[in-house]
């Protein structure tokens, strides 16, 4: 994936963020920001069900930080249910890539849990 102009690995960014115990599966997938450039979006499952129990989505960026590249950390980190599959079991990422897409296009504000993210 390309980070604004730079190639980024989303599976390096993927195995970091399955390190924290707080994340049961994770999909990164690029996001055109405003001027166009694709950025990293984060789309994970937290580990914990529970709502009172929400994924603290600054300490994710925060653990990220600590051993990737700045232009790889995730820009967003989304949190789903679970993550769309393909038949074989896979990751869907376009679909993920196209469910991130709508979410942050649907006038919400810059940083932070979207509305109705857990």
């Amino acid at each position: 994936m390309g980070c604004g102009g730079i190639w980024a690995s989303p599976h390096e960014v993927e195995n970091r963020l399955l390190q924290h115990p707080d994340v049961a599966a994770a999909c990164v997938v690029a996001v055109p920001d405003t001027d166009g450039l694709d950025r990293p979006v984060a789309c994970v499952v937290p580990a914990s069900t529970d709502p009172r129990d929400p994924l603290d989505t600054d300490a994710l960026t925060a653990f990220c930080r600590q051993t990737l590249a700045s232009y790889t950390c995730p820009r967003r980190i989304l949190t789903f249910t679970a993550l769309p599959t393909t038949g074989t079991g896979k990751v869907n990422r376009r679909q993920v890539q196209q469910q991130a897409l709508g979410r942050l296009t649907a006038g919400t504000p810059a940083h932070g849990p979207l509305p109705g993210e857990t």
